[in-house]
């Protein structure tokens, strides 16, 4: 991110050994929880669960990559569950002990009132309304503990913005950054 603008023409050109690319986010915020009864909408098979040490612990397929996105924002697991918190949404396996993570939303950057928001859901459960029922979850914690929720996200990321619009989140504003990747 930079500013002022007189940035954007100096940039590419303190960079000329990577690509750099102009890319816009958009910052939303949360207004009012739009689904209220989220919880009666999760469907047969599955179940909304609190991140938790014991969670974390256990055997269900692809917690690892909930230990992976606390890992990129927490100095530690321990650290985020002391001052963190998030969903996950849990798929039983018909049949199988095992179970498995399909979608996640966790607490990052905490500071005393406010918070921003990672969410990922597992590509062959996408497009079916289960990151909005997670999200949800996560929003009503957020008004239950009196926090402001910030949705940090690419304009490009349609789904992302209409998953946060859904839940309850409103533009507040947009802001340029670069990306380099090497030539």
């Amino acid at each position: 991110h930079y500013t002022p603008a007189g940035w954007e023409a100096v940039v590419p050109r303190l960079f000329r050994q990577v690509v750099v690319e102009r890319m816009v986010r958009v910052i939303s915020v949360l207004q009012r929880l739009k689904i209220p009864e989220w919880a009666g909408r999760v469907p047969p098979g599955f179940r909304m669960a609190p991140i938790t040490q014991r969670l974390l612990a256990s055997p269900i397929d692809h917690v690892d990559r909930v230990v992976d996105e606390i890992s990129g924002g927490w100095h530690s697991t321990a650290d985020f569950l002391t001052h963190g918190f998030g969903y996950c949404l849990i798929k039983e396996q018909d049949g199988a002990a095992r179970a498995e993570n399909v979608c996640w939303c966790t607490a990052e950057y905490v500071s005393s009132r406010r918070l921003g928001i990672g969410i990922e859901t597992r590509a062959e459960y996408q497009r079916c309304g289960l990151a909005t029922l997670t999200a949800a979850a996560f929003a009503e914690q957020c008004q239950a503990r009196g926090l402001t929720a910030y949705w940090d996200a690419f304009a490009s990321n349609v789904p992302s913005l209409a998953v946060a619009t859904k839940v309850g989140f409103q533009r507040a504003a947009e802001y340029a950054v670069f990306l380099a990747r090497p030539r």
